[in-house]
């Protein structure tokens, strides 16, 4: 019976070391202010200080295309912008990241919630490589 014991007790300390190192990899490769990710997320909030502010000439130069038009179609449709959160930033090689963004307006008299992603490609510096959100609107 002891040695059933010391064996389960053994495998336990081994699943929860083994799920602790998993857990502490997804965070450095997921969590936005990790080193891994620092110069992207930096890139992120400079895009989205300069949506926030509808500042086109500046979100033009932060695009891969150098074309804006796909964030200007979606920004008219968001209302005010009231915050946004970086939830995770996803390397998908050595230059490309993919980002998760949690987006709090004001649209129609009420607060809600959206999501962007967007890729990322490392040049000389990060940038936007593309922009899709889940905010649904309705031309009139």
């Amino acid at each position: 019976m002891k040695a059933y014991n010391k064996k389960s007790t053994k495998l336990i300390w081994i699943f929860t070391a083994i799920t602790a190192s998993i857990c502490c990899a997804l965070l450095y490769f997921l969590y936005p202010s990790s080193i891994h990710n620092r110069d992207a997320a930096r890139a992120l909030d400079q895009f989205y200080q300069a949506f926030i502010k509808k500042d086109y000439a500046a979100i033009s130069k932060m695009m891969e295309d150098g074309n804006p038009q796909s964030v200007m179609n979606e920004r008219h449709w968001y209302g005010e912008v009231k915050r946004y959160q970086i939830l995770y930033l996803l390397s998908m090689g050595t230059s490309r990241k993919k980002a998760l963004v949690r987006v709090t307006t004001i649209r129609n008299e009420k607060e809600e919630t959206f999501y962007d992603t967007l890729k990322l490609k490392k040049r000389d510096e990060w940038l936007m490589e593309s922009y899709s959100t889940n905010l649904e609107y309705n031309m009139p």
